[in-house]
């Protein structure tokens, strides 16, 4: 169930663990004190519950503290398109704040926290913080570019080839966030989850995970993604991780 964080929950945004994160560029400190400002405060929420509902703009934003969240689109048909994984520091939905129009919803894969930003106060402040402002494009032309990059994945790469980069970014981002132990981290999403990402169907995930499993390359089991050699996933996939720069966080 949601609730918000009481006072001896919150955690400030100086003291935040997720935000010192070699992943996260820093704000200077007037920066730091105007997003500090900003946050109303800390939502936890269950997994499964709905974080923003498709067809509606909302009044909030949120920076994903911790957990798992998905951004998606239903379709009529009863198809479903996963655009987005966020992973903790991931900043929720970065589009509503851009656009105003948003077919998208955000669901929590697992228990979450967020912290929560007015969306009409946050876009009135970027005028006072250039940078802030510029942050906030960046990240939208950020995932803008990620869009991209999915569809042109999905027309010229192999069913292997495209799982084998999901995964590799999946766990080159728990890496990033000191979520690596011994080629383990977590890994929450089901074979569905995959398949909607990629635009497979779950037989075929099926089949390239037994693959991957079988010539020890990469293994999902009990919630947890085993990479042994991440070095040898992505020549064979023809992967790099040059677009995972630093980013900011709000």
């Amino acid at each position: 169930m949601t609730r918000m964080s009481t006072h001896a929950e919150l955690v400030t945004c100086r003291a935040c663990p997720v935000r010192r994160l070699a992943l996260f560029s820093p704000f200077s400190d007037d920066e730091l004190d105007a997003v500090s400002r900003l946050r109303r405060g800390m939502r936890h929420v269950g997994e499964g519950e709905e974080i923003a509902k498709p067809d509606r703009r909302g009044d909030e934003l949120y920076t994903l503290f911790s957990g798992w969240a998905l951004r998606y689109r239903d379709f009529g048909d009863g198809e479903r398109h996963i655009a987005s994984i966020y992973l903790p520091g991931d900043f929720i939905d970065v589009t509503v704040a851009i656009q105003t129009d948003n077919h998208y919803g955000v669901t929590a894969v697992t228990p979450a926290t967020l912290c929560v930003f007015p969306r009409g106060e946050m876009m009135r402040r970027m005028e006072d913080f250039p940078r802030l402002a510029m942050a906030l494009a960046w990240l939208s032309a950020r995932e803008a570019s990620a869009s991209r990059e999915a569809m042109l994945a999905a027309g010229h790469l192999s069913a292997y080839q495209r799982v084998g980069h999901m995964l590799l970014d999946i766990h080159t981002r728990m890496r990033w966030r000191d979520g690596v132990r011994d080629g383990s981290c977590r890994f929450p999403l089901r074979q569905q989850d995959i398949a909607d990402h990629l635009g497979l169907s779950t037989e075929h995930v099926n089949r390239v995970l037994r693959e991957l499993r079988d010539k020890e390359l990469a293994q999902i089991s009990e919630r947890r993604l085993t990479i042994p050699d991440t070095h040898a996933l992505a020549r064979l996939v023809d992967w790099d991780d040059a677009y995972l720069a630093p980013r900011p966080i709000f």
